[in-house]
């Protein structure tokens, strides 16, 4: 691709989400209809200023988070913000988000904890500035495990991330818990596709594609408010085999994919109108269930890190980061900028 096309390519990419009136105004009113259902100190927790330094203070452990807590609605109140929750992500995305709260509840029941740490109410939903289908507005659903965070700025989405979720137990043991979970894998795909895409690379390729040492405790760009880019970045997709690429795409997919479909697709678009030399994949550590695991994707703007180490490889961390358009990024900063003089 010459260098004009690929400029005109990741410009492309920076601004793939701006096209979607549709996702902007569902959420607009959805995010509306939350916030009136809620009593007024509760909207004082829930309703908060677009430059709220919470916005920022983005967590994926178990913490004390800024908004209003599921535990803390009453079931109006938490159908309104589930239907926010419809507006952002795909039936996936759903499904995902269902799950992680279902193991955090599991966890508290396998942990006997009476502290709080463990929740399945501890889910806190926040909106940052006033919704508005032409406006500049932000909201999160955030808790263990779990971060979705959507900005729009002038009625436009401009960012997904950082977008992460995690599964503990990665694959649930038989328990009296919850007995129908036994088996059952939450991130199953994204941790098997990684270790197949690892396993297929050949001698030659796994000198590029396998990093050395031991497979990292975490997630590198950790709860970073700006994630960069990681080096050695791996093996390339243009090195790769048509059938190793169609695996790499899953992955990319699993991501994007977590929300709703013209959202998504005008980001796996994005990325495949890049060269495939400027895609990698890299991996540390084993590539056999039980064995400490990690492995991420990068673009230019993009990274995907997931990591398989702790509670002997038996629990997944997965974040996708946007390098230049995290919390909404240049747009939402040249907005701000303009319209109030700051940052």
């Amino acid at each position: 691709m010459a260098p004009r096309s690929l400029t005109l390519a990741l410009l492309a990419l920076g601004a793939t989400l701006a096209a979607h009136p549709a996702a902007a105004q569902e959420q607009a009113q959805a995010a509306q209809a939350f916030l009136d259902s809620l009593r007024p100190e509760q909207r004082a927790k829930a309703a908060l200023t677009l430059d709220d330094p919470a916005r920022l203070d983005w967590k994926y452990v178990p913490a004390e988070r800024k908004g209003l807590y599921l535990r803390d609605m009453d079931p109006t109140q938490r159908e309104k913000a589930a239907a926010l929750l419809r507006a952002g992500l795909s039936d996936e995305g759903l499904r995902k988000v269902e799950g992680i709260r279902r193991l955090e509840g599991l966890l508290q029941a396998m942990e006997r904890d009476t502290t709080g740490r463990r929740d399945p109410g501890k889910y806190a939903y926040a909106v940052f500035g006033t919704p508005s289908p032409k406006g500049t507005w932000c909201w999160r659903l955030e808790g263990h495990h779990l971060e979705v965070i959507v900005t729009l700025v002038d009625g436009h989405v401009v960012g997904l991330t950082p977008s992460f979720m995690g599964a503990s137990p990665a694959k649930v043991p038989a328990n009296p818990h919850e007995p129908d979970l036994a088996g059952a894998e939450l991130m199953g795909d994204e941790d098997r596709l990684g270790r197949e895409l690892a396993q297929s690379l050949d001698a030659e390729q796994a000198g590029l594609g396998h990093l050395p040492g031991k497979a990292p405790a975490d997630i590198l760009s950790g709860q970073s408010r700006k994630a960069g880019r990681l080096e050695p970045a791996g093996i390339s997709l243009a090195q790769l085999r048509p059938d190793q690429k169609a695996i790499f795409w899953k992955l990319v997919a699993l991501h994007a994919e977590r929300f709703r479909g013209d959202l998504a697709r005008p980001v796996l678009d994005g990325l495949r109108a890049l060269p495939e030399e400027k895609l990698h994949f890299a991996h540390i550590g084993g590539t056999k269930p039980g064995e400490g695991r990690y492995y991420r994707i990068q673009a230019p703007e993009l990274l995907i890190e997931v990591d398989n180490t702790q509670n002997g490889a038996n629990h997944i961390h997965a974040v996708w980061r946007d390098l230049r358009g995290d919390f909404g990024g240049d747009a939402l900063r040249r907005h701000l900028g303009q319209d109030h003089g700051a940052r």
